[in-house]
């Protein structure tokens, strides 16, 4: 079965430049069925990078983006806790789920010009958008797409070290060429094609 995020693949437009300054986007998850970590804590972690990504790219807008809301897995409820924390540090705060659809989620990403991603589509949406990125590598998945987009290790943030300390290592927002999403191993094109077939 195809997870609806995975019809992005199908949207051709080019998204890249659209950007605003100060507009930084986060895709947040549970993290606590991959790593022992309490609930408070994550909230903490969240808040650190979000804060930090924030220092960093002089961040007035924060857009939260729920990508999985569904009797077994919800980011809404981070993203909502969220929104209520940093509310009084940007401009304005939002959140965006899934619910709200795929045209919605691809302008207001679209619009950020750094972006955090937890989830593997915001990633690969976030480098298509030629944006500047941090990765949050949570599984292997994350990881091999940090070699295949050959992210800088200064843009991933170091979850054993945090899960070890309470402590954010060093990290910095970087560019990612929109080109090295679009050569993927398994060709954004080829899963396009495929998706759409499967729909037709």
């Amino acid at each position: 079965m195809l997870a609806g995020v995975d019809l992005a693949f199908l949207d051709e437009r080019d998204l890249c430049n659209r950007t605003m300054p100060g507009v930084i986007g986060v895709s947040v998850l549970d993290l606590s069925p991959f790593m022992t970590i309490g609930y408070g804590s994550q909230l903490d972690f969240w808040e650190e990078v979000i804060k930090r990504t924030a220092e960093r790219s002089a961040g007035k807008e924060l857009r939260i983006f729920a990508f999985k809301d569904n009797d077994s897995e919800s980011d809404l409820i981070i993203a909502k806790e969220l929104e209520r924390r940093m509310g009084g540090l940007f401009d304005q705060v939002s959140v965006v789920g899934y619910a709200d659809g795929l045209e919605r989620i691809l302008n207001d990403m679209s619009a950020c010009d750094t972006f955090v991603a937890t989830r593997y589509h915001s990633a690969i949406f976030a480098s298509l958008m030629g944006m500047k990125m941090v990765i949050v590598p949570y599984n292997e998945k994350l990881l091999h797409l940090v070699d295949d987009l050959a992210i800088s290790p200064e843009a991933v943030i170091d979850l054993g070290h945090w899960s070890r300390t309470q402590e954010l290592g060093a990290f910095e927002p970087t560019y990612v060429n929109p080109a090295r999403a679009n050569d993927l191993p398994v060709r954004v094109s080829d899963m396009r094609h495929a998706i759409a077939k499967f729909f037709a």
